[in-house]
C-alpha cells in the first residue's frame, strides 16, 4: 500500500488565507516562501479500501455526537448507509466516515467526525458534504465546511460554514432543480465503489499538484511507531506553527468533504 504526505510547500496563497487567516497565513506563507514543510504528522493511503464499521464497534461516544447530524439526514431522506475508516496513520488524530445515500440514489451523502489532539486539548469537528453526480461527469457538492484547498475541476462546489444539516440539504436541492443543462444521474452499484471514486478524484488532483508526495516506507514506519504528542509537545508545535494542526483536522475528514 502506498502512503502520501501533505507537502505544505506546495499550496498556495490564496488557499492558506481561506485555510488560517491572520497570523497563522502570515506564518504559513513565510514557511512557504522559505520552502520550510509544516510538521504534519499522517501518512495518507492511496484510496484502495474502506474498513466498515457496525456502530457498536465505534470509538466511545462517538456515535452519540454524530445523532444530532444523521437524524435530520433521514428524516429528509438521506439514509445512513455505512459507517467506515480508512487505514490512514496519524498518531494525533482520528477520523470517522459515516456514507448516507438519497432514497432516489440521486445524492450522495458524506458525514465526517474528525478528532485532533492540540495544545488546548481534543477537538473535534462533524462535517457534511453532498454530492449528486451529473450526465456530463461533472458533481454538484454542497458542504458545511469552509472552503479550504481547491476542488478539483469536475467538481462545482458551494459552502455553507456551520450552516444547519437541514439548511446545506435544502440549499443542495435548490441547486438541482435550477439547473438546466446535465441532469442528475443515479448512482450505481455498490455505494462503497462510489467512495473510493470519489476519493481517487480528489486524491489524484492533489497528486497532481504535488501536496500529497509519495512516502518512503522508513517514513511510514516511523510515523506508524510514533506516540501521541503529550500536551506540552503539542504547545510546542502549535505555538511554532499552530496552523499544523488545523491542516491535520483538514486532512482527517478525507473523502468528499476534503472537496
Amino acid at each position: 500500500m502506498q502512503f502520501y504526505r501533505f507537502d505544505s510547500r506546495n499550496v498556495s496563497f490564496a488557499e492558506y488565507r481561506r485555510l488560517t487567516p491572520g497570523l497563522g497565513f502570515l506564518i504559513a506563507a513565510l514557511l512557504k516562501i522559505l520552502r520550510i514543510p509544516l510538521p504534519v504528522r499522517m501518512a495518507l493511503p492511496y484510496p484502495g479500501e474502506i474498513q466498515v464499521r457496525e456502530p457498536s464497534e465505534l470509538p466511545e461516544g462517538v456515535y452519540g455526537r454524530l445523532v444530532p447530524f444523521i437524524a435530520p439526514c433521514e428524516r429528509e431522506g438521506l439514509r445512513s448507509k455505512l459507517f467506515y475508516q480508512e487505514p490512514i496513520i496519524a498518531p494525533d488524530s482520528r477520523t470517522l466516515g459515516v456514507a448516507l445515500l438519497s432514497d432516489d440514489r440521486l445524492t450522495y451523502g458524506f458525514l465526517a467526525e474528525a478528532e485532533n489532539n492540540t495544545a488546548v486539548g481534543i477537538q473535534r469537528r462533524v462535517d457534511l458534504s453532498l454530492i449528486t453526480p451529473l450526465s456530463n461527469g461533472r458533481m454538484i457538492v454542497t458542504g458545511r465546511s469552509k472552503q479550504n484547498l481547491d476542488s478539483p475541476p469536475e467538481m462545482e462546489k458551494e459552502v455553507l460554514p456551520d450552516a444547519p444539516v437541514e439548511k446545506v440539504i435544502a440549499w443542495h436541492r435548490d441547486r438541482l432543480r435550477a439547473l438546466r443543462g446535465p441532469q442528475p444521474v443515479p448512482i450505481e452499484g455498490r455505494l462503497e465503489d462510489f467512495i473510493l471514486k470519489i476519493e481517487r478524484l480528489g486524491f489524484d488532483y492533489f497528486i497532481r499538484r504535488r501536496i500529497y508526495v509519495p512516502m518512503a516506507e522508513a517514513e511510514v514506519e516511523k510515523l506508524r511507531a510514533a506516540k501521541p504528542l503529550t500536551k506540552g509537545r503539542a504547545a510546542l508545535v502549535s505555538n511554532l506553527i499552530w496552523v499544523a494542526a488545523m491542516i491535520t483536522v483538514f486532512l482527517g475528514f478525507r473523502g468528499c468533504s476534503l472537496f
